[in-house]
């Protein structure tokens, strides 16, 4: 080796390249997906919130807070659809499928513990009250 060269790393067949590259960008795309599910749970939450401080009730429909508290409702972007909404005694559920687009019902990611990323859930606001 000269001096002044580092070494050279064997770059790996272009397939695998491909490979690697499109995984990672599908670990991306699914982060970000999650992220915008987060903070469309959180601004119809928040509606859903200032609707019952000022009307003394949830809506029947995240629809109803537009648009005294929303310009448009945004939907699961995991999904391309509504988010899920019920209302639940005397507050409501909120939630988005997740990246595995299955309905668990409003079951909330374990929290305070590592997960094998292989559990089903879903991004949910519950609001008691």
């Amino acid at each position: 080796m000269e001096t002044g060269t580092t070494p050279s790393v064997p770059a790996l067949p272009s397939a695998n390249r491909q490979v690697i590259s499109l995984q990672a960008l599908t670990q991306i795309v699914e982060k970000n997906a999650g992220h915008d599910a987060q903070i469309a749970v959180a601004r119809v939450g928040l509606g859903l919130k200032m609707f019952k401080r000022g009307h003394a009730a949830y809506p029947e429909t995240p629809g109803k807070l537009v648009p005294e508290f929303l310009d448009a409702v945004p939907l699961d972007p995991f999904t391309g659809k509504a988010l899920i909404y019920r209302k639940a005694e005397a507050g409501f559920v909120l939630y988005s499928l997740g990246p595995d687009l299955q309905d668990d019902n409003g079951t909330p990611k374990p929290a305070g513990k590592q997960t094998s990323g292989k559990e089903s859930y879903d991004i949910v606001w519950k609001c008691a009250r």
